[in-house]
């Protein structure tokens, strides 16, 4: 991270908010905020993007934009705390976000020796708390109606990436059909997750049944195989949007978070599948911490199974 604290600083410097080889006296919290996150764009995704821009309006909100960045003490930051939760009536796992932001904020300020220690630091609760009550596990048979309820061949291809294969709207957005292996049987999906500044982590998909069923009926309907894969979009939170309306469409009622639940519905099927989790979080592109953590459910079947096995004896 230093390289790029140093570019901060260098940027900080050149736009006389900070003195070569010395603090200025006074930076304020939205010019450094703003600085931040021009450095960062390019080296994270949008979404992160979007969260540090996000916490910069909260900040700035609470504080002011233009607060001397180094009067902010760890009291100023428990009130700020304070502030999302009461004020902005927000939801924990928000809160959560938009401090730990600040904390990354503030650590670049103290990497870039503007600020003596971070006034984040004594903050709690900055951990994301799984909320159990918006998970949505969809069966197979509900799977094949939401297919049809799909209105064309490129949204089949769309749904089945995203409920057969776990990927990402924003993955399903940038894939090709270079990406698409045949030979080998795989997808090669450019991740959202891992962007840095030398490109994309890649990772191996295998080419499910059901995928390979809804990318043939496609191409079969396209006089052009090179290119992106879906070509109706350039969102992500638009086809979030679509595709909750085609589940909903499909029958099925208060399905919350329509791709996050479709990938904790891959994962915890493969997982009831006996598929091992070192593999399918490599397919699904993220680790066995995250997977038990935010994405495999525990059904309600699966304890029924429990109960019913008979005690053994040790």
């Amino acid at each position: 991270m230093g390289g790029v604290e140093q570019r901060l600083r260098k940027a900080l410097e050149v736009r006389g908010l900070i003195r070569a080889g010395a603090v200025k006296e006074r930076v304020t919290l939205e010019d450094f905020c703003d600085e931040y996150i021009d450095q960062k764009t390019g080296v994270y995704g949008k979404h992160s993007i979007k969260n540090l821009k996000q916490t910069k309006k909260k900040l700035v909100a609470f504080f002011g934009g233009s607060h001397d960045l180094t009067s902010i003490t760890c009291e100023d930051m428990a009130k700020f705390q304070k502030f999302l939760r009461e004020i902005k009536k927000l939801a924990a796992n928000s809160v959560s976000l938009h401090c730990r932001k600040a904390k990354e904020f503030f650590a670049a300020a103290v990497e870039g020796h503007l600020v003596p220690s971070n006034p984040c630091r004594k903050l709690k609760d900055l951990q994301e708390q799984r909320n159990e009550e918006r998970e949505r596990f969809m069966t197979v048979e509900q799977s094949m109606k939401v297919l049809e309820a799909c209105p064309d061949a490129e949204w089949r291809v769309i749904f089945s990436l995203a409920r057969f294969g776990g990927m990402r709207p924003s993955e399903i957005l940038q894939l090709t059909w270079e990406n698409v292996w045949w030979d080998k049987n795989l997808i090669r999906v450019p991740g959202a997750k891992g962007k840095h500044t030398r490109g994309y982590r890649m990772r191996d998909l295998p080419i499910f049944a059901e995928i390979a069923h809804a990318l043939k009926d496609l191409m079969a309907r396209r006089p052009k195989k090179t290119g992106r894969i879906v070509l109706g979009y350039e969102s992500d939170g638009y086809i979030g949007i679509q595709m909750g309306r085609i589940i909903a469409n499909s029958g099925l009622k208060d399905w919350q978070r329509p791709f996050l639940n479709l990938r904790s519905t891959r994962s915890t099927e493969l997982a009831e599948l006996g598929v091992t989790i070192q593999d399918f979080c490599r397919w699904l592109g993220h680790s066995p911490q995250v997977a038990l953590r935010h994405y495999v459910q525990v059904r309600a079947r699966s304890f029924d199974r429990g109960v019913d096995r008979k005690s053994t004896r040790l």
